[in-house]
């Protein structure tokens, strides 16, 4: 309403200008009856100001005012060869009436689709929930931002006001990215890329690290000078670590957090394309069943969770233990000689057994470790699923030897090779 009566007020104001130049005209011929030109002149002004501000009705209306005014102030001349002559002044009176309306219009209809191109900007600036921030491309603030909308602040944790003036967002970006980030950006200002994109972590004021997907791009003129930079910056946090999440879960265990097979069959062919020495140790746990049956299954994740806890503290450093089975799990000794594997392996399960005795309870039933390992050497070509269907024979012939030797039972552990 306000910018409807403001706009009525200019129209008045405009059409008030338009008489009054026909007025002074019509005074100058009054006082001045041989001045033609003056008199032209003035009432040329008078029609484009009305043709521009009133449209081309108020125009024409000017050009009939001029007529009138005229011949109130000089009826004779509107005789003979004098109405002839007056032809084209109201001729001249006429085009400036339609092209200034045209021109006018023109303008207008740029300047209403400029104000309603920068309105949606500022809409989708202002309410976007990607942070977005414009920042100086050129000049002594040239990197800094220059405007930030309420999601940036609230993404960076950061007051909009403090933003102000803040050299993009390099502060919230880890040492380590920053010449990286640098480097593209340089590229983005000169021309060779269009647009930046990346994924990286920030640091937000409070010490976290927080996942953003940044995307920047350059605002030019026409001669591609750029003028200002766009930034987007969003939120892709849980994104990313649902995204780690999942690839951790394809290659591991959600029981035990060991590798899976597929993952331990990859570490295995790696490793083998080292040329390297080794053995692949397969492990099975007696009398585990019987926990199941007895006590069930949640007594069964207890005792699964403690293996392979105990494996992982009873291996180097640089072995890998993964579960490749129901109660079955792998190991990976890099790097050892034949003739140190059986006394690795045979120290391995006897504190794999230690520490299973030590926790279990009066009522459990006892459960055992047997091994098989199969070692290889810096051969080319060797087959990971050949290593561990070797390693898994020899840990059925302990098994079977344990089966034998008491009766039927499965207690005990023996680690046998299959060299």
């Amino acid at each position: 309403m306000a910018w409807t009566r403001a706009r009525t007020r200019r129209r008045a104001t405009h059409l008030s200008i338009a008489i009054a130049i026909a007025l002074a005209t019509c005074a100058v011929q009054l006082l001045d009856p041989g001045n033609a030109t003056r008199a032209g002149a003035f009432y040329t002004v008078a029609v484009a100001v009305a043709s521009m501000s009133l449209g081309l009705r108020w125009g024409l209306a000017i050009v009939a005012l001029s007529l009138g005014l005229d011949l109130l102030s000089d009826p004779q001349s509107f005789a003979g060869a004098d109405m002839l002559a007056r032809w084209p002044r109201l001729f001249v009176l006429i085009v400036v009436a339609i092209t200034t309306a045209r021109l006018t219009d023109r303008i207008r209809d740029a300047l209403r689709a400029s104000r309603q191109s920068e309105e949606r900007f500022r809409r989708s600036f202002e309410d976007s929930h990607i942070g977005m921030a414009i920042v100086a491309t050129k000049g002594e603030h040239a990197g800094a931002i220059t405007e930030v909308n309420p999601a940036l602040a609230d993404l960076l944790r950061t007051p909009a006001e403090d933003l102000i003036g803040k050299k993009t967002i390099a502060s919230f970006i880890p040492e380590e990215d920053a010449p990286a980030m640098a480097r593209e950006m340089a590229r983005l200002q000169s021309g060779e890329i269009p647009v930046l994109h990346r994924e990286f972590e920030i640091v937000v004021p409070d010490g976290h690290r927080r996942w953003v997907s940044f995307t920047a791009s350059m605002v030019r003129d026409e001669d591609g000078d750029p003028i200002y930079r766009i930034s987007q910056i969003e939120d892709i946090d849980a994104r990313r670590r649902a995204e780690d999440k999942l690839r951790w879960l394809a290659d591991h265990d959600a029981l035990t957090d060991l590798p899976n097979r597929r993952r331990f069959a990859r570490e295995l062919e790696a490793e083998l394309g080292t040329r390297s020495r080794g053995a692949v140790v397969i492990c099975d746990l007696d009398g585990f069943k019987q926990v199941n049956d007895t006590l069930g299954h949640p007594a069964g994740d207890r005792v699964l969770a403690l293996v392979s806890e105990l494996l992982r503290t009873s291996v180097r450093s640089g072995d890998i233990v993964a579960r490749v089975g129901g109660d079955e799990f792998g190991v990976l000794l890099r790097r050892v000689d034949p003739d140190s594997v059986g006394p690795l392996v045979d120290k391995l399960v006897a504190q794999v057994d230690a520490g299973l005795e030590l926790e279990r309870t009066a009522e459990a039933p006892r459960v055992t470790l047997s091994a098989g390992s199969a070692w290889f050497d810096a051969v080319e070509g060797a087959d990971p699923g050949e290593l561990l269907d070797r390693a898994d024979r020899a840990m059925y012939v302990v098994k079977q030897r344990h089966h034998r030797s008491r009766g039927g039972g499965l207690e005990g552990s023996e680690a046998a090779g299959a060299l």
